[in-house]
């Protein structure tokens, strides 16, 4: 016949409740530890069977604004000789002529000097560039429509 009622109902009271020694049910160290603990150990095949997609990023993504790429004064002056024997740069008497934008700068910043008169084409220049181009004897000219500073993802 089978059991009337079950078999735990008859070990309640006792001490172990048929689990053997009582200390061997005892916390959450019987079970793994408490929640998402062991998730990459010991509970590692509970994530894969169940819940797959519990590491990593889902959801939105915050698209990135304008990153300019740039170059100092410093670098430009270093690299000038080396753009015009590679054609990217032209030499007319003592003034150099650069299309920063067409070798794929976006930003001419101030640090450095330059000990060459230099015209520079670029989109965008910073005062302190424009002055010390302009100190040596060069010139800084942006093309139509970038006389302004790209606005800068604030959010």
């Amino acid at each position: 016949m089978i059991r009337k009622r079950k078999k735990i109902e008859s070990m309640r009271g006792t001490k172990s409740c048929g689990g053997g020694s009582k200390k061997k049910r005892r916390g959450a160290g019987n079970k793994g530890g408490h929640g998402n603990a062991g998730m990459h150990k010991g509970k590692w095949t509970y994530v894969v069977k169940y819940d797959p997609k519990h590491f990593g990023k889902y959801g939105f993504n915050k698209p990135m604004g304008f990153i300019p790429i740039t170059i100092n004064l410093k670098e430009l002056d270093q690299s000038l000789e080396a753009w015009v024997e590679a054609g990217r740069a032209e030499k007319k008497k003592d003034t150099y002529a650069v299309d920063l934008g067409a070798l794929g700068f976006h930003k001419v910043l101030g640090n450095g000097y330059l000990t060459k008169k230099v015209h520079i084409k670029a989109p965008y220049f910073t005062e302190k560039a424009r002055a010390g181009i302009e100190k040596s004897g060069g010139v800084a000219e942006a093309p139509a429509g970038f006389e302004e500073e790209p606005a800068e993802d604030k959010s």
